[in-house]
C-alpha cells in the first residue's frame, strides 16, 4: 500500500458516506493545487498570484465534479477539505509530513 492510499483510507474514516473513487478524486484536485502552491515558493520569487489562480483552479474543478450540486458530494468535498487542513487533524498531520513521499510504500511504524 502506497502512503497515498493510507491517506485515502484515513480520509474515508470520515466520509463514509462517500465512494472512495469520489474520496480519490478529490483529493487529487485538492493535492493538485498543493503542489502548485508548493512550486510557486520554490523559485528565487515568491509568486502569491500563482497561488490564488490555484485555488481558483482547484474550485473550477471541484464544482466540475459535482456539476448537478448534489449536496451529498458538497459536503463530502467540505469533509475532505477540513481533513487535510485541520491542524492537528490525523490526516492533516499525515499528509503535510508526507506530501512529498506519497507514491512511496506506506511503512507502519
Amino acid at each position: 500500500m502506497t502512503k497515498k492510499e493510507y491517506l485515502i483510507d484515513l480520509l474515508m474514516e470520515h466520509n463514509s458516506e462517500c465512494s472512495r473513487e469520489l474520496v480519490e478524486k478529490i483529493f487529487d484536485i485538492i493535492n493538485k493545487k498543493d503542489w502548485k502552491d508548493f512550486c510557486s515558493q520554490m523559485g528565487d520569487f515568491d509568486h502569491p498570484g500563482e497561488r490564488i489562480q490555484a485555488k481558483k483552479d482547484m474550485e473550477l474543478e471541484l464544482e466540475k465534479l459535482n456539476l448537478y450540486k448534489l449536496p451529498a458530494i458538497d459536503n463530502c468535498i467540505n469533509l475532505i477539505k477540513h481533513d487535510l487542513t485541520y491542524y492537528g487533524g490525523k490526516a492533516e498531520r499525515f499528509y503535510s509530513q508526507n506530501f512529498h513521499t506519497l507514491n512511496e510504500e506506506y511503512k507502519e511504524n
